[in-house]
């Protein structure tokens, strides 16, 4: 335990320290600067340059104001540090200085054209964002958070070590797990949540499950999903979708992310096997439509974040819509609509012990 509270105490010092050498050299500007010569005999230019005149076009008034988001975030960096001392402040101090990492990798992919790669980031950048308000909310939550850092170490290694034995120095990985023994049942859920009687063959009655007292870790470090963790700050639902959801299509191989990188044809249809997917698209919302469910396709989106034009076509045909044109309202609508049709019910919202 000694050991443990000097650990985050020398984290806390380092924590200081690197807050103010973020600050003083400006090692997080958000700039756009020209290519620079990197010798005397050659010369590098990194990106699209075409592109980043659109972007800058496209965004200018948000660009220019740049500096001053700087400076705020240079305030409150410098602020936290003065409290290196306090576990949920450092915790805070750091998923912050990540989400304004997450902010740059975002603005380098999209002013080269590369909003795929933005989209990547968007997803972690908000957890982070939603971990800071969640950790002002609840402090008391760090301690879990913390902790469960060495419940997720062991596990990984040991889930390597199945297939590759000698991946850890023996020391190494009897350390690890010394660390996830000491834990005892902080982290351990029941195997199955439904109770499952069994029914005594010979007397007919029901006894408990024993299934039931079998435990297992938990995959996360707090049994409240983002989605709760949203809902308590208020998040829009819209917000949510496109940056929690729609953004989760970019970081797993997905059909949809295949859907996303396709070309619209004049009519609507998709380039590179877009006649297969979009009829996939097509069959599955008139099952839904059939089902009295919503299109079920309307999630189905570009990389602008919108569907295609077959999305709407197929809207006419199904009576939906009068004519073949966009309409957004009508299929924010229909986003909304298929998320509560198939959202799983959510636990009543609890405070962690």
């Amino acid at each position: 335990m000694c050991e443990e509270i000097d650990e985050q105490a020398a984290l806390g010092v380092r924590m200081k320290e690197k807050a103010e050498e973020f600050v003083a050299s400006g090692e997080g500007d958000l700039s756009i600067t020209a290519p620079r010569k990197m010798s005397d005999k050659e010369e590098f230019e990194f990106g699209h340059f075409d592109r980043q005149e659109h972007f800058f076009k496209a965004f200018k008034p948000f660009l220019l104001h740049l500096p001053e988001l700087q400076e705020a975030f240079d305030l409150v960096i410098g602020n936290i540090a003065n409290h290196a001392d306090d576990l949920p402040k450092r915790i805070i101090f750091c998923l912050g200085r990540m989400a304004w990492e997450d902010l740059n990798e975002i603005f380098l992919s999209c002013a080269n054209g590369f909003n795929s790669g933005g989209y990547k980031v968007l997803r972690p950048m908000f957890e982070h964002v939603l971990y800071v308000n969640h950790f002002s909310l609840h402090p008391e939550d760090s301690d879990r958070f913390w902790d469960y850092n060495s419940a997720d170490r062991y596990k990984v290694m040991r889930q390597i070590t199945i297939e590759y034995p000698n991946a850890f120095p023996d020391e190494q990985f009897r350390a690890a797990k010394t660390a996830y023994e000491a834990l005892g049942d902080s982290f351990k859920v029941p195997v199955c949540r439904e109770c499952r009687p069994i029914r005594c063959l010979e007397c007919n009655a029901e006894t408990e499950c024993q299934r039931c007292k079998k435990t297992k870790d938990h995959f996360t470090w707090t049994e409240r999903d983002i989605v709760s963790m949203a809902r308590e700050q208020e998040i829009d639902i819209m917000i949510l979708t496109g940056i929690y959801y729609f953004a989760m299509q970019e970081t797993h191989p997905k059909v949809i992310s295949i859907v996303n990188r396709l070309e619209s044809g004049d009519e609507g249809s998709y380039g590179f096997m877009g006649r297969e997917v979009g009829e996939v698209l097509g069959e599955i919302s008139e099952d839904e439509v059939a089902a009295g469910r919503p299109m079920l396709s309307s999630v189905a989106v570009g990389v602008n974040g919108k569907p295609g034009p077959g999305f709407y076509v197929l809207a006419h045909r199904l009576g939906f819509l009068s004519t073949k044109d966009e309409d957004v309202s009508f299929w924010e609508d229909q986003c909304i609509a298929s998320y509560k049709a198939w959202r799983r019910p959510l636990p009543p919202a609890t405070k962690t012990p």
